[in-house]
């Protein structure tokens, strides 16, 4: 597919406006879902794994390590790799079968990421990334990004909830958090910018009139 990837995008322009990231939330999630319903779970998900065709649009990628859930065979033969420290959820880091909510953990991780430019967990080495995600909690997303709706840290926690029963059941329902958290901003920028007009308006008629 032409284009570029997310990681790559993310390289290059850094944190992302807040409704750029629900919107591909929204695409990728759809897709997810789908997986999901079909029994599939993608396991490794991460920016690398989405790609934008010529027109921007976001699509989800590389299911090569892609498994049934609660079945012990992979869909393809790959068995080396297992998922991506930082990304990998806590059942497929202890080995434990997995399903949909791995991949909502990993959904979690890449809107930190695409919001602060950053990892939630990083560290010099694997086996210490792995460590931070199975002993710390999850970093407040507004530390980095304080123009952020405050909601979108609890998706975020939610979504990386260490036990995957208190995280959401389905990629879209995250999706709708953020969206509508979006939509929200968005109208209060317009009301803002709105408000600002006015006032400007008001001055040069004041000015006008004293000239």
């Amino acid at each position: 597919m032409p284009g570029r990837t997310l990681a790559q995008r993310l390289t290059k322009e850094g944190p992302l406006p807040v409704k750029d990231v629900a919107y591909i939330i929204g695409r990728i999630g759809a897709a997810l879902d789908e997986a999901h319903r079909r029994g599939i779970v993608h396991r490794d998900l991460k920016p690398s794994n989405v790609l934008f065709d010529q027109y921007g649009e976001p699509y989800l990628s590389d299911f090569g390590i892609a498994r049934q859930a609660g079945v012990g065979e992979t869909i393809t033969a790959t068995r080396q790799a297992m998922g991506t420290p930082g990304y990998m959820s806590p059942e497929q880091i202890q080995g434990n079968e997995v399903d949909g909510r791995s991949d909502i953990y990993a959904l979690g991780v890449m809107v930190f990421e695409m919001l602060t430019g950053k990892r939630p967990f990083t560290a010099p080495s694997p086996a210490m990334i792995i460590v931070k995600q199975m002993t710390e909690p999850v970093p407040h997303l507004r530390d980095l990004r304080p123009d952020v709706p405050s909601i979108y840290d609890q998706v975020v926690a939610q979504a990386m909830a260490r036990r995957r029963e208190e995280r959401p059941e389905s990629a879209t329902a995250v999706a709708a958090q953020l969206a509508e958290a979006a939509q929200a901003v968005s109208a209060a920028a317009n009301r803002l910018a709105e408000a600002i007009e006015e006032m400007n308006g008001r001055q040069k008629e004041q000015e006008t009139a004293v000239a």
